[in-house]
């Protein structure tokens, strides 16, 4: 008979911040791994020692996790040999599908004699405990909800998506494993409506450091084409433009929609500018140099990315 070898990988990850005792995080992590069928029946776990030295725990606290999922009959303790996942739930982990996978967990669950408002409440407890797994912008603008969009994707790799402050209201449940972002310009008016609980950064938008240069080396009088998916852009970038060169230059706006209108104003313009969404489409029409004005730095982009890491309670 071939030996059974323990297993090569095992993915726990405990944290030591809130009210969660290591224990209970350990007991939990074990028993959805065997619900979900991460963990096989006849599965080596790993020795009460390794398990200990792996996570930096004290091994009386791996020892009593193991206590208890045998007292739950989900591993099986074998003196001198190990401790092996029960083969009684051999049955379990068989759906794949998310709906399989809870109806297979309340199935264990009430079995071990947990009621549902018991499941319900714990279940609650650890999902409020999980880092958030996507990026969601408030932003009451759809075209400035599209080209944040763009932007945060060339950057991350968890889902990017958008909402606005009323739909966030109406449907609260939106929050859920989010971190929730807004411009500055919009953060107070998000802050008063959002649950105090709720994972939230405000960011503020670039000024092009780019656009300045081009800007200056402009003649009075030169066309600059704003070209942008909305109209939103429309009312801060030519507030820009004046700040970075004086208001001698003529500033022109079209929407991408309207593609004849665009591509004559790109024909005579000095200077094109577009936002990150469309940047390619209007590059690659015109020979012309185009900028294109992102706002998301990467300071922003540094920024979120350590809120993401840090914001696990």
């Amino acid at each position: 008979m071939k030996p059974i070898k323990p297993l090569k990988s095992f993915d726990i990850s405990l944290s030591r911040q809130g009210t969660v005792s290591l224990n209970e995080q350990l007991v939990t992590q074990i028993s959805l791994q065997i619900v979900n069928g991460l963990l096989k029946p006849g599965d080596k776990l790993p020795s009460v020692r390794n398990m200990a030295r792996r996570l930096n725990i004290h091994h009386n606290t791996v020892s009593s996790a193991y206590g208890v999922l045998a007292e739950r009959n989900l591993v099986n303790v074998k003196h001198g040999s190990g401790v092996y996942v029960s083969k009684s739930n051999a049955n379990i982990g068989e759906n794949t599908d998310l709906d399989g996978i809870i109806r297979d967990f309340l199935e264990v669950a009430r079995k071990q004699g947990y009621s549902l408002q018991d499941i319900r409440q714990s279940v609650i407890k650890w999902l409020d405990k999980q880092p958030p797994d996507h990026l969601l912008i408030i932003e009451p603008a759809k075209d400035i909800q599209k080209i944040l969009t763009f932007e945060l994707k060339q950057h991350f790799d968890c889902p990017i998506k958008s909402a606005t402050l009323q739909q966030v209201v109406a449907n609260p449940e939106i929050l859920t494993g989010a971190l929730s972002i807004a411009t500055a310009y919009h953060a107070v008016e998000v802050k008063k409506l959002l649950p105090k609980d709720a994972l939230f950064v405000d960011i503020n938008l670039q000024t092009g450091r780019e656009e300045a240069q081009e800007l200056k080396r402009l003649s009075q009088g030169a066309i600059v084409a704003l070209i942008s998916i909305g109209e939103t852009m429309f009312e801060f970038a030519p507030v820009v433009i004046a700040s970075l060169r004086g208001e001698d230059l003529l500033v022109r706006t079209e929407v991408l929609d309207s593609t004849k209108r665009w591509q004559t104003l790109a024909n005579t313009a000095d200077l094109i500018i577009t936002d990150s969404y469309c940047f390619d489409k209007i590059s690659n029409f015109t020979g012309k140099k185009v900028l294109s004005l992102s706002l998301i730095s990467s300071q922003i982009v540094r920024y979120l990315k350590n809120a993401l890491r840090n914001s696990v309670t």
